[in-house]
C-alpha cells in the first residue's frame, strides 16, 4: 500500500520532495486510492469477524482473522525473486521469501 501523504510534514517526514495533497488541494482517487484500499480490507475484516466465524462472540479474536487474512494476501500470485535471493542460496531460508 502507498503512503498516504495529504499534509506537507508527511511528505518531508519521509523524504519526498513532492507536493502534499493539501498543497494540491485535492485528495486520491476514491475508488483506487491508499485509504479506499484500508476501507475495503477493514470492511472485509468486519463481515468475516462478525458473519462468518461461527459459536459466540465472546470468544472470537479479531486477530485471528488478521492472521488468516494477511496469508490470502499473495493467493494466486507468482512473485519473482529475480536478483533478490543469490542462487546459492537456499530460498526458503532467505528473508524476503519467508515473508512472501
Amino acid at each position: 500500500m502507498e503512503r498516504y501523504h495529504f499534509f506537507r510534514s508527511n511528505c518531508s517526514q519521509f523524504g519526498f520532495t513532492c507536493d502534499s495533497l493539501s498543497e494540491l488541494k485535492s485528495d486520491e482517487s476514491e475508488p483506487e486510492g491508499a485509504l479506499a484500499n484500508v476501507l475495503d480490507l477493514l470492511k472485509r475484516i468486519h463481515k468475516i469477524f462478525f458473519y462468518e466465524l461461527g459459536g459466540n462472540l465472546i470468544y472470537r479474536d479479531v486477530r485471528q482473522v488478521l492472521k488468516t487474512v494477511r496469508k490470502e494476501v499473495l493467493k494466486g500470485c507468482k512473485v519473482v525473486f529475480s536478483r533478490i535471493i543469490p542462487s546459492k542460496v537456499q530460498a526458503d531460508n532467505h528473508h524476503p521469501w519467508k515473508m512472501a
